[in-house]
């Protein structure tokens, strides 16, 4: 009975598990959190063509980036569960690795951070730049002195403010990263 398409729940849900979403604005359901979490991976994962649509140009700059820069993912999801969302975009073979929340999340608050991310990959701050497309996300790399890129194709301007650049699509960012 909980619509996770409004706009306020997509907005209040972007850059946070499932879970600590259903904690902070569902305490009540405690409960069925786990219940709820399972429910709405098993929708998504078995509806991935209507879900998990690739943006316009992705896949090739991807790629292009690829040649260039060692790609990795780094998700409040579960790393399974990333893995499956890249395979199933075709661009898996782009990426070194994927680290989910196990590393990327705070057992504390489970707010994101990339500071268990740079020391698994041992390098530094400087020697990364992390893209992000939430405010949650933008902070846990600015919080660790990351260069930040929003992708940021509604044009929110918070998401603008917080980043360090903000491009709104993938042709953007090409131009950005590869100059081209």
């Amino acid at each position: 009975g909980i619509d996770f398409h409004s706009e306020q729940v997509v907005e209040n849900l972007a850059g946070i598990s499932t879970l600590k979403f259903l904690k902070l604005h569902y305490p009540k359901l405690a409960e069925f959190h786990e219940e709820i979490v399972a429910e709405r991976h098993k929708r998504y994962l078995s509806n991935l063509t209507k879900y998990c649509i690739p943006f316009p140009g992705s896949s090739e700059v991807i790629r292009n980036l690829s040649a260039q820069y060692f790609l990795y993912v780094a998700t409040t999801n579960e790393p399974a569960i990333a893995a499956r969302l890249l395979k199933h975009l075709g661009i898996h073979p782009y990426f070194k690795g994927v680290f989910g929340r196990d590393v990327t999340e705070y057992q504390t608050d489970n707010s994101k951070n990339y500071q268990a991310t740079l020391a698994a990959l041992n390098i530094s701050a400087h020697e990364c730049i992390v893209i992000e497309d939430s405010v949650v996300g933008i902070l846990a790399a600015k919080k660790e002195n990351i260069f930040c890129i929003a992708f940021n194709p509604g044009g929110d301007k918070m998401i603008e403010e917080l980043a360090d650049v903000s491009v709104k699509n993938f042709l953007e960012l090409r131009r950005l990263l590869m100059n081209g």
